[in-house]
């Protein structure tokens, strides 16, 4: 399996590219922050 680093990957992105993918990442570490947070004050989902 050819197997690549990500940071190659990124280089052959667009900078529109890039930033939605930036913008993805932080909407799933916001989620993933308050489903912690729910599940630490015992609030269901």
């Amino acid at each position: 399996m050819n197997t690549k680093r990500f940071s190659e990957l990124r280089k052959k992105m667009t900078p529109e590219q890039r930033a939605k993918s930036e913008a993805r990442a932080k909407l799933v570490s916001l989620h993933i922050s308050l489903i912690e947070l729910q599940n630490t004050l015992g609030i269901p989902q």
